[in-house]
């Protein structure tokens, strides 16, 4: 996981964000707010849990709360 934080902080300092959460910011002032319903997150995580060529990538292994968690997250819903 160490190797995907150094990528992401090299990314986020090519386009000039001192981090992820400043990227988020930025992020959501340009597209706006917008809200996702649980069940579009059951059904995108369905979708992603079905697809094992997704799943291969991904270099720890992953379940179906953390990628609920992770949609959650990226509308800035609160942790449970």
């Amino acid at each position: 996981m160490l190797g995907n934080k150094w990528k992401v902080a090299n990314i986020m300092n090519a386009l000039g964000f001192g981090s992820l959460s400043e990227f988020g910011d930025f992020v959501k002032r340009i597209v706006g707010g917008f809200t996702i319903s649980d069940e579009e997150i059951e059904t995108f995580t369905d979708l992603l849990m079905s697809n094992e060529r997704k799943l291969k990538n991904h270099p720890d292994k992953i379940t179906r709360e953390d990628v609920v968690r992770i949609y959650k997250e990226s509308v800035g819903e609160p942790n449970e």
